[in-house]
């Protein structure tokens, strides 16, 4: 009796694990704002292209974002020459890190004005259309709420009507709509038999 105890605690437990395979999806991501505004709504339709379940895929997805990270900081931080004589200790003095927070605070400051004139977005609140590849995965299968999503914007189109994606949605629902009630139908078809 205390085995059969033993064995219900112990799968209890390895059901709050998350699961070791988990679907990684690369997707076609194309978002567009309702109007030509860095504030307006947006609506977004989702392609997927490829699914495969790796081990934990979503490590791939943060693997990606501190990659970028780390090679942005890379390229826009203070470089350093190993070899010069006055950086023979490995943390520069206070007056150098000043002026290098000075100088990035100026940059960061004409920066912001310049995307505020030109009213940039992202690649998902852009202004206009963006197209984008996607990859996600879930912390968990296979109702997960948590997942990760990074994306890479391929071309961002400016002048665009507003309403072209949300019309391009709708039409492909009524297109595809048939297709997938017909594939459900024949899957129940198959699981009563």
């Amino acid at each position: 009796m205390t085995s059969n105890i033993f064995e219900q605690n112990n799968s209890s437990k390895t059901d709050l694990s998350p699961p070791f395979s988990l679907p990684l999806t690369t997707s076609l991501l194309i978002t567009e704002s309702l109007f030509p505004n860095p504030f307006s709504p947006t609506t977004s339709l989702i392609i997927p292209l490829v699914k495969i379940k790796i081990p934990y895929a979503y490590f791939v997805v943060v693997a990606l974002d501190l990659i970028t990270a780390f090679l942005l900081k890379w390229y826009y931080g203070p470089t350093y020459s190993l070899l010069a004589p006055q950086y023979i200790s490995a943390l520069p003095d206070t007056e150098m890190l000043r002026q290098i927070y000075e100088d990035s605070a100026k940059q960061q400051a004409a920066q912001q004005s310049a995307e505020q004139q030109a009213s940039l977005g992202s690649p998902l609140l852009p202004v206009g259309m963006a197209i984008n590849i996607s990859f996600s995965s879930p912390f968990s299968e296979p109702n997960s709420r948590f997942a990760t999503l990074f994306t890479v914007e391929l071309k961002e189109i400016r002048n665009i009507p507003g309403y072209l994606l949300p019309l391009a949605a709708l039409l492909l629902y009524i297109i595809l709509r048939p297709f997938f009630l017909n594939s459900r139908n024949n899957n129940r078809k198959q699981d009563a038999q």
